[in-house]
């Protein structure tokens, strides 16, 4: 086990030093350490998601679709929380999951952009933004 540490370590330490050549953009505006962690990550989630990326590319499903559908389960969160909280939870659950997915999939799919990544972000403040609202209106959080 400390010989596989040890080569992660290594392994993320080239990733590091790599990331701030010319020739390799960024993956987004993170310093060189944080990118370096983010890009490491960004590959495991690419090995273990694989297939199911593949399967959601030959379906045509896009990381703008998934976006979107996790803003619409998001914000679905908000009325739902009112006459069912279990199932309100499943909304924010499926909401996390394809936010989850839909950079993994854009990566892929080799659509990545900082426009895709500034719309991810907002429409991840948004929903946080009118659950937190949702959940002071319902006397759960109190200010």
């Amino acid at each position: 086990m400390q010989h596989v540490q040890r080569l992660s370590t290594r392994r993320l330490r080239d990733i590091i030093v790599t990331t701030d050549t010319p020739d390799i953009p960024p993956a987004d505006c993170y310093a060189a350490a944080d990118r370096g962690l983010m890009i490491w990550g960004q590959e495991v989630r690419r090995k273990l998601l694989g297939p199911l990326l593949w399967l959601m590319t030959k379906c045509h499903i896009t990381a703008d679709i998934l976006t979107l559908a996790g803003l619409a389960a998001g914000l679905a969160f908000c009325p739902v929380y009112f006459f069912c909280p279990p199932a309100a939870l499943g909304l924010l659950a499926l909401h996390v999951c394809l936010d989850g997915l839909d950079g993994p999939l854009a990566r892929y799919a080799g659509t990545a952009s900082r426009k895709g990544s500034f719309t991810d972000t907002m429409t991840d403040q948004i929903v946080v933004t009118a659950s937190t609202i949702t959940l002071i209106a319902a006397g759960v959080i109190s200010i």
